[in-house]
């Protein structure tokens, strides 16, 4: 679990009414409130709505689907959660789960129950780095459509794009990290995460800057799914990139103590985004 409102953002699928597959292998996915929401499956009979995030090592599904399809929990994976708090969610494997023709074996998702929180009928689960790491997909914001590639669309994109290295971390090994540099003056690895709108700063990035001089005019009290309560930082950086040709100025940033590095979907929508997690890079186009 990351430092962010996670809670909220599930909310606000209320409004979506996504569209399935069309004959490119791509799939319409809605943008609402900075993140993105699909259309899936879970075995052959239960359809819903996913939110995807890149940020998250294992996908989830709901426990009343778990239940549905008499999934038995088999291990445990643990998590953080804001403050640095670690939590323990249990895992199942699932045999199919699928966005649009593009179907694969989870052998550890992880099974959520959400308690007493309001979220739509349609709501089913969430996509993470572990499903997607067995497709190359491209993330188009301007078009709002996932492209699950082939080797040809694949080699067109090779001429047109950037190539960014990914990285992992042998604690999450499917969660993609990036090298970044903030305000020309700090590098350091964080998350590829489409699972928060925002873009957030490790805390000590943050601190470093000095951007914590006006802390008590861009504080506000934030909650997550855990219902843990913690205070979220919100200002604006003068630059944050990948390199000197993907770099966006007056970025929108927050932060927390204990916060991860997170590229968030205010910087990764101004761009085509490949994802190659097998071997190991993401291609970039900035969007005109």
């Amino acid at each position: 679990m990351k430092c962010n409102t996670f809670s909220l953002i599930i909310l606000a699928a209320l409004l979506l009414n996504c569209q399935q597959l069309n004959k490119q292998n791509t799939i319409d996915f809605e943008f609402v409130s900075g993140v993105l929401i699909v259309n899936g499956k879970v075995g052959d009979s239960i359809q819903g709505i996913f939110q995807l995030d890149t940020g998250a090592n294992n996908s989830f599904i709901i426990k009343k689907i778990a239940d549905k399809l008499n999934i038995v929990p088999s291990g445990m994976v643990k998590g953080p959660g804001p403050g640095g708090k670690i939590f323990e969610v249990p895992t199942a494997e699932i045999e199919s789960i699928s966005i649009g023709g593009n179907t694969t074996t989870l052998s550890a998702c992880a099974i959520m129950d959400l308690g007493n929180q309001k979220v739509p009928e349609s709501f089913i689960g969430l996509i993470g780095s572990d499903y997607l790491k067995n497709f190359v997909v491209t993330l188009d914001f301007k078009r709002s459509v996932l492209v699950f590639e082939d080797t040809q669309s694949l080699n067109t994109r090779l001429l047109a794009g950037t190539k960014i290295p990914i990285k992992v971390n042998k604690n999450a090994p499917n969660i993609p990290y990036m090298n970044v540099c903030i305000n020309d003056s700090l590098s350091g690895d964080y998350i590829f995460d489409t699972g928060v709108p925002t873009t957030h700063l490790i805390y000590e990035d943050f601190l470093a800057l000095g951007l914590n001089k006006d802390m008590k005019e861009i504080k506000k009290k934030s909650q997550d799914i855990l219902k843990s309560h913690f205070e979220t930082y919100e200002t604006t950086i003068a630059s944050f990139g990948l390199n000197d040709s993907l770099t966006i100025h007056n970025l929108e940033i927050a932060t927390c103590e204990n916060c991860n590095g997170l590229i968030g979907n205010n910087f990764i929508s101004n761009f085509l985004v490949t994802l190659n997690y097998k071997e190991k890079y993401a291609l970039f186009k900035k969007v005109r």
